[in-house]
């Protein structure tokens, strides 16, 4: 009797322990609607998909995965995603800033101050806190000429000058 009592004392832990392991993982796809959300309202650039994370993550603090982002301008890039607690809580950073939404940022504040053209950026910038890079511009009639520097202000987030060529 006191051997079957503490087996089933066993097989009772035994079950409830699986849920709670079951707990320390999630399907990656459950980040995707949130990272596309958060990535939009931070960097004022619509996204439009998320996809590419992994089957299952481990939602433990300090664990890293990764996703693909793709932007409404039809850039694409990898954002890294940092789990910070068990509750599925993380941070996340792209790995390459949206060039072509950032053009098209630039047109937008040409055409505001009066002058609508367009901008040419590097195809590719990695995401690095403080790092600048320089893009180009020309009004519509191709009558003025400008240059935009910009810096990089950390998380995607771009900060830019226009300066009026001579």
């Amino acid at each position: 009797m006191i051997g079957r009592a503490i087996m089933a004392a066993g097989v009772a832990a035994a079950v409830t322990a699986a849920p709670a392991g079951a707990a320390d993982r999630r399907d990656g796809a459950t980040f995707e609607d949130p990272l596309a959300a958060q990535i939009t309202k931070a960097l004022s650039t619509q996204v439009t998909d998320v996809s590419r994370c992994p089957a299952k993550v481990v939602l433990a603090p300090g664990r890293t995965f990764h996703c693909r982002v793709q932007f409404a301008s039809g850039d694409l890039t990898r954002v890294r995603v940092r789990i910070t607690g068990r509750d599925g809580g993380f941070r996340w950073h792209i790995t390459g800033v949206p060039m072509r939404a950032l053009e098209e940022r630039m047109e937008r504040t040409m055409a505001e101050i009066g002058d609508p053209g367009q901008v040419l950026c590097p195809f590719r910038a990695r995401v690095q806190k403080g790092a600048t890079f320089r893009c180009y511009g020309v009004n519509t009639p191709r009558t003025r000429k400008y240059y935009i520097d910009a810096v990089q202000l950390g998380g995607g987030i771009v900060r830019y000058t226009a300066v009026l060529q001579p």
